[in-house]
């Protein structure tokens, strides 16, 4: 095998193994390689003649001493890229077989659905056989403990009612101050935009809000005009009689009212009297001449 120099890779570590695999079949005798006495090996890598089993895979992590020297000693299945099964054959001058990885891992896959179906179906047999009984004790169970559950439940909560109203209260008195203060500052915070809200909705519905109304007027003007004519005539005699209870009991105020206002205002009215006497006569007088002439 040649000398390496430096990391190699797998795939160069395989090549290399394989020539000297080949190299080292040819000198091995036939009752050696072929002898069936062996013990199976799971997943070796050895490179020399060692008991007829030849297997050329080889692990990512050797190192270059181990392939010098020509034996693997460990051999770890998460970091090797080639992981057969070798076994040895029973048959005179055969080779030894390989079993597929892909073939384990589809064999094992099938073992394992098969175990879960059969699984789940004895599970969901299972459970749905004592289905009906579970269901019928825990209905059983839950009636037979329900009034002691409601009087225990009762009983908590009459010894705990006074301690949780208590909390209650502090609380409340002891959060009112901040409550008050968060409502105030968010009030004044979002005055404006309330207001901005208010006028943008209180113009954008005008229409609407005047329309409604008229439609309103205009619905219930007959309902309006019937029930003022009802209460009108309901209330004539009631209105009428107040009205002479007022006028007689102001009568005589009303008289000294009017000799107080003649008595100060008498020299005016003589005046204002003569004045319209006089434009009446001019009046008449115009006429007359108008007419004569």
């Amino acid at each position: 095998m040649p000398n390496l120099i430096g990391k190699v890779s797998a795939k160069k570590l395989r090549k290399l193994m394989k020539e000297k695999s080949a190299r080292h079949k040819a000198k091995c005798s036939d009752d050696d390689r072929y002898d069936i006495t062996a013990e199976p090996v799971l997943g070796s890598n050895t490179v020399e003649c060692s008991g007829g089993i030849f297997n050329e895979g080889l692990c990512d992590d050797v190192t270059e001493q181990e392939v010098i020297s020509g034996f693997v000693c460990d051999h770890n299945p998460e970091l090797c890229d080639v992981i057969d099964y070798v076994v040895p054959s029973a048959a005179d001058g055969a080779d030894p077989f390989v079993i597929p990885q892909n073939v384990i891992i589809d064999y094992l896959k099938e073992y394992h659905a098969n175990n879960q179906i059969k699984e789940s179906e004895y599970s969901r047999k299972y459970h749905a056989s004592h289905r009906k009984d579970r269901l019928e004790t825990f209905k059983d169970n839950y009636i037979a403990n329900r009034e002691e559950r409601l009087e225990a439940c009762k009983d908590n909560y009459v010894a705990n009612c006074e301690e949780r109203l208590e909390a209650f209260k502090e609380n409340y008195i002891a959060n009112r101050e901040e409550r008050l203060d968060a409502f105030k500052d968010n009030y004044i915070a979002n005055r404006e935009e309330r207001l901005e809200a208010f006028k943008d909705n209180y113009i954008a519905n005008r229409e609407e809000r005047l329309e409604a109304f008229k439609e309103n007027y205009i619905a219930n003007r007959e309902e309006r005009l019937e029930a003022f004519k009802d209460n009108y005539i309901a209330n004539c005699q009631e209105r009428l009689e107040g009205f002479k209870d007022n006028y007689a009991s102001n009568l005589e105020q009303r008289k000294q009212i009017m000799n107080d206002y003649y008595a100060s205002h008498s020299q005016q009215i003589k005046d204002n009297a003569r004045e319209h006497y006089a434009a009446v006569a001019d009046t008449k007088n115009a006429k007359l001449r108008r007419n004569i002439e």
